[in-house]
């Protein structure tokens, strides 16, 4: 009776208090969705000073929900309620003064606003805390304090603390070294790990010792812990047997660890399944599968499964096509930081193409991308627009911050060492890479510069750390990793661009039959880069390529044929090409092809193949695909 009572004692409280009324039913709103009825119950008890309203307030202008995104705004209520001892607000001033977001980047002002927010018990706030600590950022460097903040995050469930505070028991930092405590702070099976994108870069360092060993004998910890149940060595399993490392290549077996973690919500699994059913690696092909576990690693709060999920529903026509399911998805990948997500969406604010135009909002997206160090976006920023060709920049032209300075890093390039990445976002590595790179693992090396090249949701994109450790597997005569560092040469990515050096790369990854190498040769036979030009040769290249799948020399070869330059010029011919490269993903390819339906010529006129190709195109971005389904549309 007591216990009703109450309830009945604080709904009267509530319905008695005009101000709480208005915030019940603001919050209420804002929960359907109703953010222009919450906005109206908000605003004033906002104004009045009511720190509950400003917080929410702040959140409403942040994301753009019933007002326009608006960051400037958002921190100016997130610091009122902040004032008011607000300790959601605190932590997203805080995460306001970390990022530069409404209000000028100044560490030691996030650092004091989030330890505010982690003295109030968030969460979020106290790992974040932990992990200035340990680096050293707008904070004294300790490994003590930062163990002690991890734990009191991973004591309220927070994964990512856990996995560091796991971590420091195993080498010993800021805590003595012990397994049993170790083992204590490791996700337990039952509970849904990885949440926040936690990920090994290498599955062949110990997962007991986060260090590198032999690797029979760190497959067969692998295999015993997963066999455990625990969900990461299940997918650093996978891994092994879908790269045939130090065991036969085993498509299907791969699959079976993948899918064991994805079950125990492991987004990275998840995402690997949805691979898998999109190819058909180690199980038949099905689109419908696929897109299950895509979701599911989406709403996991993988932020690349974010962005593929929103790609799909681009690509999708008719009825299928869901724009709006697809914006949001994209939203959130941008709003969490995924450059590829921030310059999509840029672009479709700058051409106005599904969104309202707004060339200000595209610009600023497109910035953020090349602040992070996308490619394209950097080149984007150079040239003064959202839209980027595909083609690589000539030989001399500008190349972002980076490549200016990239003269005063190479004697650091020649002598220093691949290392293992520090994490971007606030996401921990799961394992030391340290030792595996060191004792000379080209595997892990190349691992290791992929994800310094195109960026994760755990590791910070850095050319000049992708050279460094592609180079240092390149030279244990890994094929890949020739190919790669070629690229990084041709484009003039983390290195001064040297046609030579790319020549003499692709040349060695090419003897092994690396398909990007030798379209890549091709192409630089054809333009006369670096080599003697000849039509002939880059033909014979683009063909061998092509016939392995390199979509690029698919679409070249498709062009080749449409101009009849240097072949027998063949419609049909060239529409082969194109599709191929168009079902492997290439906008210009389906852009292409959308033309030649539009027209009949090579293939059957046919609109339907046409809107389809185009919807395909436009949703990578193409603005020549958009801009003609804008004029075919009239939206």
């Amino acid at each position: 009776m007591r216990i009703h009572l109450t309830a009945v004692l604080v709904f009267c409280t509530l319905v008695a208090t005009p101000a709480l009324a208005g915030l019940v039913e603001g919050r209420a709103a804002y929960q359907r969705g109703e953010y222009a009825t919450a906005l109206g119950e908000l605003r004033p008890l906002a104004e009045q000073g009511n720190s509950a309203a400003q917080n929410l307030l702040g959140v409403m202008h942040a994301r753009g929900q019933g007002v326009a995104k608006d960051e400037i705004e958002a921190a100016k209520w997130f610091r009122k309620a902040a004032d008011q001892g607000e300790v959601y607000a605190q932590y997203s001033i805080g995460r306001a003064y970390a990022n530069g977001q409404g209000v000028p980047r100044d560490q030691t002002e996030a650092a004091k606003w989030l330890l505010k927010a982690a003295q109030g018990g968030n969460a979020n706030a106290q790992f974040d805390v932990g992990k200035r600590h340990e680096d050293g950022q707008g904070v004294e460097k300790s490994d003590t304090e930062a163990a002690n903040w991890y734990r009191r995050a991973a004591e309220q469930g927070h994964q990512d603390a856990k996995y560091n505070l796991n971590f420091m028991y195993v080498q010993g930092r800021g805590v003595p070294k012990d397994a049993a405590e170790a083992e204590r702070w490791r996700p337990g099976v039952a509970e849904k790990k990885g949440k926040g994108g936690v990920t090994s870069l290498s599955a062949l360092v110990s997962p007991t010792t986060g260090e590198a060993g032999d690797e029979s004998e760190v497959i067969a910890e692998l295999r015993d812990l997963a066999e455990r149940g625990f969900a990461m060595p299940q997918h650093n399993l996978g891994m092994v047997y879908a790269a045939g490392n130090s065991v036969p290549r085993d498509p299907v077996e791969a699959v079976k660890w993948w899918r064991k973690a994805a079950e125990q919500d492991l987004p990275l699994a998840q995402l690997r399944m949805s691979g898998a059913y999109a190819s058909g690696f180690g199980v038949a092909k099905d689109e419908k599968e696929s897109v299950a576990w895509l979701r599911k690693a989406a709403e996991n709060d993988n932020l690349e499964a974010m962005y593929r999920l929103s790609l799909y529903h681009l690509k999708q026509t008719g009825l299928a096509r869901d724009t709006e399911e697809a914006l949001k998805w994209l939203r959130k990948a941008a709003d969490r930081n995924y450059a590829d997500a921030q310059f999509d969406l840029g672009n479709l604010y700058i051409t106005g193409t599904l969104v309202p135009k707004d060339e200000a909002e595209g610009t600023r997206l497109i910035r953020k991308a090349a602040d992070q160090g996308l490619a394209k976006a950097r080149r984007a920023q150079d040239r003064g627009k959202g839209n980027v060709s595909e083609k690589p920049p000539a030989s001399g032209s500008p190349r972002g911050e980076l490549t200016r300075n990239v003269e005063r890093a190479q004697p650091e390039l020649q002598t220093s060492d691949c290392r293992p990445p520090r994490p971007a976002f606030g996401k921990p590595n799961a394992m030391d890479l340290g030792r595996a790179i060191s004792q000379g693992n080209a595997l892990v090396q190349y691992q290791v510069g992929l994800a310094y090249l195109n960026g994760t949701s755990v590791v910070a994109k850095d050319d000049i750390e992708a050279v460094k450790c592609l180079r240092a597997a390149a030279a244990k005569g890994m094929p890949v990793a020739q190919s790669k560092l070629g690229f990084m040469y041709w484009k003039g990515f983390g290195v001064a661009q040297n046609d030579a050096e790319a020549l003499q790369l692709f040349r060695k990854a090419a003897e092994k039959g690396v398909a990007e190498a030798e379209f890549f040769i091709g192409y630089m036979h054809y333009l006369g880069r670096g080599v003697a030009k000849s039509d002939a040769e880059a033909l014979r290249l683009y063909r061998i390529a092509a016939d392995k799948g390199e979509a690029r020399a698919q679409h070249n070869l498709g062009a080749l044929y449409y101009s009849g330059f240097g072949v027998e010029k063949s419609y049909a011919e060239a529409a082969a090409w194109f599709r191929k490269a168009a079902e492997n993903g290439m906008p210009g390819s389906q852009f292409q092809l959308a033309q030649m339906y539009l027209a009949g010529v090579g293939v059957p006129k046919d609109e339907g193949e046409a809107t389809k190709w185009l919807n395909m195109a436009a949703g990578q971005g193409d603005v020549k695909a958009q801009e003609m389904l804008r004029q075919r549309t009239g939206k």
